[in-house]
C-alpha cells in the first residue's frame, strides 16, 4: 500500500476512498504528532486546574451538564459515556465504511482542538495498520455529532465492544491481546471527543462522492451510445450554442460528449433523422451539469468540514481554554447533498424517458421494444423495472434534514439527519446504475439492429466491449441475468473506456 501524509488540514475524498479500499494508508508527519501532545498537555493543566467547568471534562453531558465529574471518577464516566450512547442499530457498517470513518477521526484529531492523548491517536492508526474495524452499527446519528455509530469505536478502544480482525469477529479485548495492546484508559474529555465528530456523515459522503462522478462519466458515455442507437441530433452538443448559455458545467459535459462521439456517423447529413429529439435526449447535458453543479457544492462543504474542528467544546490552544460552539452543525453539507439527491432523481428520470423512447418505433424507426423479428418479444417488462426503480429514487430524494424530534430533554432541539440523507443518496446511486445498465442494454441493442454504423471513438469501444459481455438480443432469454451482467460492466468498465 502506498502512503500519504495527512495533518489535519489537508484530507482529500480519494485519500479516504483509497484508505477504505486499502490502496493506501496515512502517515502522520512529525508536526501534527507535536500538536496532538500538546494540546493534550494542556487539556491535562487546565483539567488539573479545575478552576472552570468544561462539558465533558469534569462536568457530564446533555441535560446533565449540571453534574459535576469527579477528577477520580474520569474512566468510569468515559465508559459509562461510551456504553449509553452506543445505540445505533440495524446493519452493520461495512469494512471500507469503518476504515473510512476511523481516517476522518484521526485527521480531525491533529487539528489540536481535541486535545486527546497521542496514544488514542496511535491506536487508531493501528487500527488502520492491522485492517481492524469496529463493528458499527449505521443507524443512531441525527447529525449533529455522529454519537451513536462512533460510540462503538470508543468502546473497542477500551476493550468493549465488538470487531473484525483477520476474517473473524472478535470481542473487543481479544483484538486488543491479539495486537500486543492493553485496553485503553481514557483521559478527561476523551470519551466525548471520540463522539463528538461527524466522521460517519463526512467518511460516508467522502465515499459516495468518489463514486458518483466515476458513475457520472459512464452515464455520459452510455446516453452518447443510446443517441447513436436513435440516429439522434447532435445539435445541443454545439460548442458555440453551449457557450450563449455561460454553464461551466453544460459546456464541460457538451465537449465530453463531443469527445465520446468523435468520428460518429451521428456528424454527417442524414435527411431521415429527426429534426428535434425528445428532451430526454436533447437536454442530457444540461440535466448532467444540473448534477455536477449541486455535487460541486456538497463536494467543496466537505473539504472545509474535513479540514476543520467539529469538537464541542473545542480546545482553543493560543487562548488556553475550551470554548463551546456550534461547529459541529452539518445542514449546509446537508444541503448539497439533498440538492445533489434532487437532481439526481432528475438524471433517473432522463435515463427512464430515454429507454422509452429507444423501444418506441415512433422515435427510434426500430421495431417495437428493439424485437429482430415478430417471433421475439423484446423489451416490453423490463420497462416495470425501470419504473421501480425511479419510484423508489423519487422516494430517496425526499429531503429528510426536515424531519426530526427535539432530544436529550429538549435541550437538542435541531438536527439535520446528515447520516440518513447520505444513505438515501448512496441508494439513489446504486439504483442508478441499474438503470444506465438497462439503458445500455438498448442503447447496443439498437446500434445492432440499426446494422452496425459507424460510431464515435468512445462509444465503438464501450460497444465492443458490452458485447464481450452480453450479446446481441435475436432470440428472448432471462433478462435479469443480462441486467446483473450490465450493472456489473457498468461499473466495473469506466476507467478502461475512458
Amino acid at each position: 500500500m502506498e502512503n500519504f501524509i495527512i495533518d489535519g488540514s489537508h484530507l482529500t475524498t480519494k485519500q479516504i476512498y483509497e484508505t477504505a479500499h486499502r490502496i493506501s494508508v496515512p502517515v502522520i508527519p512529525e508536526k501534527a504528532v507535536n500538536r496532538v501532545n500538546e494540546s493534550h498537555q494542556l487539556l491535562l493543566d487546565i483539567s488539573s486546574s479545575n478552576n472552570h467547568k468544561v462539558y465533558g471534562m469534569n462536568t457530564s453531558v446533555g441535560l446533565n451538564k449540571d453534574r459535576s465529574v469527579n477528577p477520580s471518577n474520569v474512566m468510569q464516566f468515559n465508559l459509562s459515556l461510551l456504553r449509553s450512547h452506543n445505540v445505533a442499530i440495524r446493519e452493520s457498517c461495512t469494512k471500507e465504511e469503518v476504515r473510512a470513518v476511523l481516517l476522518v477521526l484521526i485527521n480531525g484529531f491533529l487539528r489540536g482542538n481535541t486535545g486527546v492523548s497521542p496514544a488514542l491517536v496511535k491506536y487508531l492508526v493501528t487500527f488502520l495498520e492491522k485492517d481492524v474495524c469496529p463493528i458499527m452499527k449505521w443507524c443512531g446519528s441525527i447529525g449533529e455529532a455522529d454519537i451513536g455509530p462512533l460510540s462503538s469505536i470508543g468502546l473497542v478502544l477500551t476493550g468493549e465492544g465488538e470487531a473484525e480482525y483477520r476474517g473473524r469477529i472478535m470481542a473487543g479485548s481479544e483484538v486488543l491481546a491479539s495486537l500486543g495492546l492493553s485496553p485503553l484508559i481514557l483521559g478527561p474529555k476523551e470519551g466525548l471527543g471520540l463522539i463528538s465528530s461527524n466522521a460517519q456523515s463526512h467518511a460516508f459522503t467522502a465515499l459516495f462522492l468518489e463514486r458518483v462522478f466515476n458513475y457520472l462519466d459512464m452515464n455520459q458515455l452510455v446516453y452518447c451510445l443510446s443517441l447513436e442507437g436513435i440516429n439522434g441530433v447532435v445539435d445541443p452538443l454545439n460548442q458555440e450554442v453551449n457557450f450563449l448559455k455561460g454553464s461551466p458545467n453544460q459546456i464541460r459535459c457538451a465537449e465530453q460528449c463531443r469527445n465520446f462521439l468523435e468520428g460518429s456517423y451521428l456528424w454527417q447529413p442524414d435527411k431521415s433523422r429527426s429534426l428535434q429529439d425528445p428532451l430526454s435526449f436533447r437536454n442530457q447535458i444540461a440535466v448532467a451539469a444540473a448534477v455536477l453543479d449541486a455535487l460541486q457544492f456538497a463536494q467543496k462543504q466537505l473539504a472545509l468540514d474535513l479540514n476543520h474542528t467539529q469538537d464541542n467544546p473545542c480546545l482553543l490552544p493560543q487562548e488556553k481554554c475550551f470554548m463551546g460552539n456550534c461547529n459541529f452543525e452539518t445542514l449546509s453539507l446537508v444541503q448539497g447533498i439533498e440538492m445533489s439527491s434532487i437532481a439526481l432523481a432528475h438524471l433517473s428520470k432522463m435515463i427512464c424517458h430515454r429507454i422509452l423512447r429507444i423501444s418506441d418505433p415512433r422515435f427510434s424507426g426500430l421495431d417495437r421494444f428493439l424485437t429482430p423479428n415478430a417471433n421475439v418479444l423484446g423489451f416490453p417488462t423490463v420497462q416495470k423495472t425501470v419504473s421501480i426503480l425511479d419510484t423508489e429514487i423519487r422516494m430517496y430524494a425526499n429531503p429528510s434534514s426536515l424531519d426530526f424530534l427535539e432530544v436529550a430533554g429538549a435541550i437538542e432541539d435541531h438536527a439535520a439527519n446528515t447520516a440518513f440523507a447520505v444513505k438515501k443518496i448512496s441508494s439513489i446511486l446504486d439504483n442508478l446504475y441499474y438503470l444506465s445498465a438497462i439503458e445500455l442494454i438498448h442503447g447496443a441493442q439498437a446500434v445492432t439492429l440499426r446494422g452496425n454504423p459507424r460510431l464515435g471513438e468512445k462509444t465503438r469501444k464501450l460497444y465492443t466491449s458490452f458485447r464481450e459481455v452480453i450479446p446481441a438480443l435475436y432470440e428472448d432469454r432471462d433478462q435479469s441475468v443480462d441486467i446483473e451482467k450490465s450493472r456489473q460492466f457498468v461499473q466495473d468498465a469506466i476507467d478502461s473506456l475512458i
